[in-house]
């Protein structure tokens, strides 16, 4: 693994953006893999090649404004509720496997009961944004860790040498709702890290040696079989309040998986 820390350059920063041209990251693995709500694949590889790409819509780009606005906050929330220590000088994390793959974690927890985790946030979208919905418990991801999250997530945990993340939503508070956060643990098994990276492997050698002119989603069957592998082979445990109490489920959760996977 190697790491790039943000004092050579930031997060969404000119240099960061050039460093991770040619590779996939977290956020475009789902999406070359045509997995993705948010972008094609067409748009995951010209983002990945630093071609011209068209800027996202107006409501999509305020809604990671606002994603990027509430990152810290979640993250002081995070440590606040749980007391552990979130290290988060890492702008980029490079896999030392798979070296067409890059992360930047939201933050690393390195000694978790020994173990380090990385950690995902998620801000949904606040009242003011169009995409909001009143009844907030439907709205709030449905508190589910989606199929292009976990993948995200594997990512995450792969780049960063990491044995589990935890992935949070992040609600602020408002005149209208009382801030909220929900999170989901997700331990890292070998069989599912080796499916989702080859399946990664061989999707990056296709598109860079022809690039898609068209979507080439996965057809319903195979999608359904990814889903059926996934729920066989992740260790996942949630929705759960963000607390000490929950902190613990999650590290006897941890010792539990991965006692049994040695």
């Amino acid at each position: 693994m190697q790491v790039i820390t943000s004092d050579k350059f930031k997060q969404g920063s000119d240099e960061w953006k050039l460093r991770r041209v040619g590779s996939i990251t977290s956020s475009t693995a789902a999406a070359i893999l045509g997995l993705s709500s948010f972008m094609t694949q067409r748009e995951a590889f010209f983002l990945i090649m630093h071609l011209i790409e068209e800027p996202p819509s107006t409501l999509l780009q305020l809604l990671f404004d606002h994603g990027h606005r509430v990152e810290p906050i979640a993250r002081d929330a995070f440590v606040r509720s749980t007391g552990l220590y979130v290290e988060t000088g890492v702008a980029l994390a490079l896999s030392q496997e798979h070296a067409f793959l890059m992360a930047s974690p939201d933050g690393v927890i390195p000694l978790f009961h020994g173990r380090k985790c990385v950690l995902e946030i998620k801000a949904p979208a606040p009242p003011s944004h169009p995409w909001f919905k009143t009844d907030f418990s439907d709205d709030f991801i449905r508190e589910k860790l989606t199929l292009q999250y976990i993948i995200q997530n594997i990512v995450q945990m792969e780049c960063n040498a990491a044995d589990a993340c935890f992935h949070i939503y992040y609600r602020e508070a408002s005149t209208r709702v009382p801030e909220k956060q929900t999170m989901f643990f997700f331990v890292m098994t070998d069989p599912l890290r080796k499916e989702i990276l080859n399946r990664l492997k061989s999707r990056f050698e296709d598109i860079t040696a022809i690039p898609p002119v068209q979507e080439s989603p996965y057809a319903r069957g195979e999608r359904k079989a990814l889903l059926s592998y996934i729920r066989k082979h992740a260790c996942i445990i949630g929705p759960m309040d963000v607390s000490a109490r929950s902190i613990n489920a999650c590290a006897a959760f941890l010792e539990d998986v991965l006692g049994k996977s040695h």
